[in-house]
């Protein structure tokens, strides 16, 4: 159907818009930056640059050009975001990377303490993820204790488990994220956004699984000491999947399948 539009209308917006989270589910990677950026030089002040340059950077990351991401993101998206640049910096994290320039805190904090903040769940997520970037672990937990005590379901049952978990990961207690991610399910869609937003918690639960699963036990995942993961693309996702480490003499594993990432637990 993009492709389609595009023949219509080359430049248009919604069409480019709509190719880029297709082909984030088939993990183009380089063919998708180059068509980005192709279709963005022929116009440079399209409305729809920011965002275009953002699932570039995503593409990127799954593509293992980290510094590529990292450029994206300090030269392209704004430095008051805190939708895009958290997600793409907590994403390059994720894969043990250094992130681009961090969202400021001062600014998360103002917004989390006005009531737009707490209008919409997503919102607040994203939030959540520059605080996590930032590795902000008390504003995590005080986020984590108002969203528990909201009456909204999504935030009482889903925000707050995921803020949480999030504060944990900042401290290196990768087995503490893991009971809560796992105990959540899988109702990320009422955490809102689409797709390729939400899978960030996926993302997010198959890092703290391997890393609680390490053999001495010390997290690799911390957002103040970046590590290089074991971590690659995958072929039909931009999401990355984790590579787990060899087993050891003796030792099984259970492999489990979560969207696109396949996990390998440690069977006693």
């Amino acid at each position: 159907m993009a492709e389609h539009a595009l023949q219509l209308n080359p430049r248009s917006g919604p069409a480019v818009h709509a190719r880029a989270h297709a082909e984030h589910g088939h993990g183009t990677g380089p063919a998708c930056t180059a068509f980005i950026d192709t279709w963005l030089a022929a116009g440079p002040h399209a409305v729809q640059r920011r965002h275009l340059q953002w699932h570039a950077a995503l593409q990127s990351i799954a593509a293992g050009d980290f510094a590529d991401a990292r450029r994206r993101a300090d030269t392209e998206l704004h430095h008051g975001d805190v939708g895009m640049r958290p997600a793409t910096n907590w994403r390059l994290l994720l894969a043990g990377q250094a992130p681009a320039r961090t969202a400021e805190l001062d600014h998360i904090h103002r917004l989390l303490a006005e009531p737009g903040g707490w209008a919409e769940v997503f919102h607040t997520f994203q939030l959540a993820l520059g605080l996590a970037a930032a590795s902000d672990t008390d504003a995590l937990h005080t986020l984590a204790r108002r969203a528990a005590g909201d009456a909204r379901p999504d935030y009482a049952e889903v925000l707050a488990p995921v803020a949480l978990a999030l504060a944990h990961i900042t401290t290196g207690s990768a087995r503490a994220a893991v009971d809560l991610l796992t105990a959540l399910g899988d109702p990320s869609e009422r955490i809102g956004g689409v797709r390729v937003e939400r899978e960030i918690i996926q993302d997010t639960l198959a890092r703290v699984l391997m890393d609680a699963g390490r053999p001495s036990g010390r997290p690799t995942c911390s957002t103040t000491a970046p590590r290089r993961a074991v971590i690659t693309p995958t072929k039909t996702s931009c999401s990355p999947r984790v590579r787990p480490r060899p087993p050891a003499p003796g030792e099984r594993f259970t492999e489990v399948s979560s969207g696109a990432v396949t996990h390998r637990r440690r069977r006693v």
